[in-house]
């Protein structure tokens, strides 16, 4: 990300994860809570609201993100307890 930094920890303990994004121009921070199969996340950041849906399915998680000016997009994959992430920047314009 040109002119930013994404940083993200995952802490999985009860079947609660979080994590904590530090953007350049912004605080972007989520909490996820692990329901009966149901994660939930609301992001807050500086001048609007990022919104995701998690699919889980067999043991893979996707989400999407719809960003003003730009897509993010993440795949996690949960194996062995241990969560990865990719990022994808598209036609990002920073903020």
């Amino acid at each position: 990300m040109d002119g930013g930094v994404l940083e993200a920890d995952w802490v999985m303990d009860g079947g609660v994860l979080e994590a904590d994004w530090v953007m350049d121009g912004g605080v972007l921070e989520a909490d996820w809570v692990m329901d009966g199969g149901v994660l939930e996340a609301d992001w807050v950041m500086d001048g609007g609201v990022l919104e995701a849906d998690w699919v889980m399915d067999g043991g893979v998680l996707e989400a999407d993100w719809v960003m003003d000016g730009g897509v993010l997009e993440a795949d996690w994959v949960m194996d062995g307890g241990v969560l990865e992430a990719d990022w994808v920047m598209n036609a990002w314009e920073g903020l």
